[in-house]
């Protein structure tokens, strides 16, 4: 069943250990973010918030916390060049 219906990128999903949430990388904000949202598609969370790659994202066991890889572009110029690969839709 697809659950989700937005443009670009919705990949890198994981199911929690007791298996009530999925956790994935989307860019339906503008930014490779990190959401959750309940097994049947509802209740749609935004995790993080910060410019830059957020994503790879898994539960631990105890379904208590969400670990995930991340890359922030510091400099206005790295910024810059961040959004601009974005914008090339890769």
């Amino acid at each position: 069943q697809r659950l989700t219906s937005a443009h670009g990128y919705d990949a890198e999903a994981t199911i929690s250990p007791d298996g009530k949430t999925i956790v994935f990388t989307s860019i339906r904000d503008g930014d490779l973010d990190v959401y959750t949202m309940d097994i049947d598609g509802k209740n749609l969370k935004r995790l993080t918030h910060e410019v830059g790659y957020d994503g790879g994202a898994f539960f631990s066991p105890d379904n208590k916390r969400i670990v995930y890889r991340a890359h922030h572009p510091k400099t206005d110029e790295d910024v810059k060049a961040y959004r601009d690969l974005l914008s090339q839709n890769l």
